[in-house]
């Protein structure tokens, strides 16, 4: 508790605190029951909570300060009946366990009244909102984290790369006047966000509650895939691989019998990855039936990512073939792998 130096007369009250901030989700799709909903968590000693904007902030008149919008709605003779909506920021709450002794005037004037806090106990609420503002920061990306894990999707709530380009199409010209003859045609490739539901929401917070982490092969893969996705395909390979690498190694080890004498169980482990994708090995690892639901393409698909990995890493340079079926098979490989475990 913080007693302030106080003018004469002056009364107090203790309040209790918790910190605001808001921070963008770049349009987050959310079925329509979801508004206003929110996720309460611990986070590094703290209770969080993430809170969706309610029905009020949706399509506000300022544009500078939306933070939702209804972007898809059907309309019925009642009018029209929203089907998602797009999130384009969330307020997170971190609670603050002292208390202070502040004046009660503070709730019916402006943010900041400095003229009725003193000097020593600015300086005290500054580092206060500074603390617990990193905190925010750090929880909003664990819970970012942990969205991505559950809609399986590495590019969600992303910020996209500042590139040089302008959106004018090359143009081809006559040299002397300078007249263009000529325009390349453009193709527009339009994306769309999965709208997370109310299973994948309720799903989010039993995870949080639980303090869950994303395994490491999610983390590498959704990286990967939000690399892919800015044509960042170097990283891409290098992190899809490493994720394959994990998860692989993972059911290596849990497959291995416990009386195995330690020297073979050195060996085994010393085994080159793509010795280990192989139809004979596989079935031996994560048991007949599972290895049965992957085809040889798709094997072929994850040696094929691990080659391409060994190309940049020992050559400089990268491999043929199509990266993005290379990523879709790992997805599916370890969709299928925990799915298989339950």
């Amino acid at each position: 508790m913080s007693t302030p130096d106080v003018k004469p007369g002056q009364q107090l009250q203790r309040f209790s605190l918790r910190s605001w901030s808001r921070f963008s989700t770049f349009g987050i799709c959310i079925a329509p029951e979801l508004i206003g909903h929110r996720h309460d968590f611990e986070f590094d000693d703290h209770h969080v909570v993430v809170v969706l904007p309610g029905l009020d902030k949706v399509d506000r008149p300022s544009t500078r300060h939306q933070v939702a919008s209804c972007s898809h709605w059907l309309k019925t003779s009642e009018g029209k009946v929203p089907v998602e909506y797009n999130i384009f920021a969330v307020d997170v709450n971190v609670s603050i366990k002292q208390e202070m002794d502040l004046p009660p005037a503070l709730l019916e004037l402006q943010c900041n009244a400095f003229e009725l806090i003193p000097k020593d106990q600015q300086d005290r609420l500054n580092e206060l909102a500074g603390t617990h503002g990193v905190i925010a920061k750090r929880a909003h990306a664990y819970w970012l984290e942990i969205l991505r894990w559950v809609v399986r999707d590495g590019t969600l709530s992303r910020p996209l790369p500042r590139t040089t380009d302008t959106g004018w199409a090359t143009c081809l010209e006559e040299p002397t006047s300078g007249h263009q003859i000529w325009a390349e045609t453009q193709i527009l490739r339009v994306t769309r966000e999965p709208t997370i539901s109310v299973a994948q929401w309720e799903d989010m917070q039993a995870r949080l509650n639980a303090g869950a982490r994303v395994p490491t092969p999610w983390e590498y893969l959704l990286e990967a895939e939000y690399l892919l996705s800015i044509d960042d395909h170097r990283r891409a390979a290098l992190d899809a691989a490493i994720a394959l690498e994990a998860f692989v190694r993972s059911r290596l080890e849990s497959a291995l019998p416990g009386e195995l004498h330690a020297r073979f169980r050195t060996v085994i482990r010393r085994s080159r990855i793509s010795d280990l994708i192989v139809r004979e090995t596989l079935e031996a690892i994560l048991g007949d039936p599972l290895a049965a639901k992957f085809t040889n393409e798709d094997l072929l698909d994850l040696r094929r990512l691990m080659d391409r990995r060994n190309r940049i890493m020992h050559h400089g340079q990268d491999a043929e073939g199509d990266l993005r079926a290379e990523i879709a098979a790992l997805k599916y490989f370890i969709e299928v792998c925990e799915q298989g475990e339950r």
